[in-house]
């Protein structure tokens, strides 16, 4: 957000197995962009409880913490934290309606549009914080509009309009999702197949046009179902997941 970069929560994943409690937090740290200082930063109101597997985007002075495992298990509450006050507020209980279905870690968020983009993720059936390679991956799109704390389900953006092509992305977790000048692009992810046990690894790029619902599969070339008309050329990234995007500018 501006200047500064947000750090919250995590997982010392050595400890894990051995003592949950303690091997996550809630700490929240910053680290500015122009002296290079971290520093632990000290917020009150409704803290969300120590977690890993959340995601967390900013915009107009708040940051917006989304998911993720705690001691007691899966999560799809929404806080926002008003970066000037650090005061933390719950606006989405894990319960409200349309919310993502509960429960689910590995989801992936991004800001645009006056909302948070939130797809996919593992659907946590055991709902369990020790759950670290959870079977069921999914394919959904939520969004939670920031005017009024709402969610609404884009699950069926399903067909580019320019191809005619069933291109929506195959169920998967641990992708990257960024909004760029009105589109969200999506790049990789994986499914850790529970059916086979085999981990499916992805270097697939998307775009969804939020006004349309519809996305577009841009690469890498050679992909069945890419639409010829603006696909991604060059060398793609080879198959990865649990990596991160960022947009700079109009890229």
């Amino acid at each position: 957000q501006g200047q500064r970069l947000l750090l919250f929560g995590g997982a010392n994943r050595s400890l894990v197995f051995l003592d949950i409690v303690h091997a996550l937090t809630n700490e929240l740290h910053e680290y500015d962009l122009v002296t290079d200082r971290w520093r632990q930063l000290n917020s009150t109101g409704s803290v969300p409880s120590p977690r890993f597997r959340c995601s967390m985007g900013c915009v107009d002075g708040f940051a917006f913490l989304f998911g993720g495992n705690s001691a007691t298990g899966s999560s799809n509450a929404v806080y926002r934290l008003d970066l000037g006050t650090l005061i933390w507020s719950l606006v989405a209980p894990s319960l409200s309606p349309n919310a993502p279905t509960l429960p689910r870690i590995f989801s992936t968020l991004s800001v645009g549009n006056n909302g948070l983009y939130v797809f996919s993720g593992n659907q946590d059936l055991q709902a369990s914080p020790l759950n670290i390679d959870p079977s069921v991956a999914l394919n959904d799109l939520y969004e939670f509009d920031l005017s009024t704390f709402s969610w609404t389900s884009l699950m069926n953006p399903t067909t580019s309009s320019s191809s005619a092509v069933p291109v929506s992305p195959s169920a998967r977790a641990e992708c990257s999702l960024t909004a760029v000048n009105g589109s969200v692009y999506l790049f990789g992810g994986s499914d850790e197949g529970a059916s086979t046990g085999n981990v499916i690894l992805s270097n697939q790029l998307y775009r969804l046009d939020p006004r349309r619902l519809t996305w577009i599969l841009l690469g890498p070339s050679g992909t069945t179902g890419v639409d010829p008309s603006s696909g991604a050329l060059g060398q793609a990234p080879a198959v990865r997941a649990r990596h991160s995007t960022a947009s700079v500018g109009t890229r």
